[in-house]
């Protein structure tokens, strides 16, 4: 009886610094892996911020350059004007206007194919008389000028401390027949915190613009910026 007791002895359990070295082991294992499954986290939410990025900037080239195109010059006078750094966060101020119909049964071209009236459509979008002029009457151009630049968002129920760039936006503005009274204004887009525009004097027609947004991440809360550039060939020129 004695030899078995001390046999049984002989088999006893995991001495305390095998289980050290286990538990050690166990929890070196799992740190790893929690490292792993936030990065994986961090890349998927970084991602994502990043394709809506691209997508708002698309959306923004793409208006953008829709209306732009349709200026240029009357063969007197350009059509297009830029201030470049005078609007908010040292951004520039493009300005320009496009073929209009003024009143009902009226065309963009004269008799002799050229623009007959330079002006503004009230909505992005529009195409005839009834959002491009407010009397139906030619003898006076009601909407001058198109004016894209950033404006500060004032709206502080829209603001969110935790988001700096929410900050600026990027407005269309139309201005009136004196050519500064702003008649409408719309937000086309948000959290766009540079606008660069230039004009190549050369060709007469064309045109850069520099376009960047940022957007915050919710993994650690991280600004993203993103920046496009692309040009835009005036389609009025003489």
């Amino acid at each position: 009886m004695i030899t078995n007791e001390r046999k049984n002895n002989n088999r006893a359990g995991y001495s305390l610094l095998e289980l050290m070295v286990v538990i050690a082991i166990l929890m070196m294992l799992m740190s790893a892996l929690f490292r792993l499954l936030g990065r994986g986290s961090e890349v998927w939410t970084l991602s994502d911020t990043k394709i809506d990025l691209q997508s708002n900037l698309r959306s923004l080239r793409d208006r953008i350059a829709g209306e732009l195109e349709q200026s240029g010059s009357d063969g007197t006078n350009m059509k297009v004007f830029i201030s470049q750094g005078t609007g908010v966060n040292s951004s520039d101020v493009l300005k320009f206007s496009i073929p209009v119909v003024c009143q009902s049964g009226g065309s963009i071209m004269n008799s002799t194919a050229d623009v007959a009236y330079w002006g503004a459509p009230l909505t992005y979008g529009c195409t005839d008389y009834t959002c491009m002029d407010h009397d139906n009457n030619c003898a006076t151009i009601d909407y001058t000028w198109l004016v894209y630049q950033l404006k500060l968002n004032t709206d502080l129920t829209q603001l969110n401390k935790n988001n700096p760039v929410q900050q600026y936006q990027l407005v269309r503005q139309v201005l009136g027949a004196d050519g500064t009274t702003v008649v409408r204004e719309d937000v086309m887009g948000a959290n766009v915190p540079g606008f660069k525009a230039s004009f190549d004097t050369a060709s007469n027609a064309l045109i850069t613009l520099t376009l960047t947004a940022s957007g915050i991440s919710n993994f650690r809360r991280t600004v993203l910026p993103m920046t496009t550039t692309f040009e835009v060939n005036l389609r009025n020129k003489r």
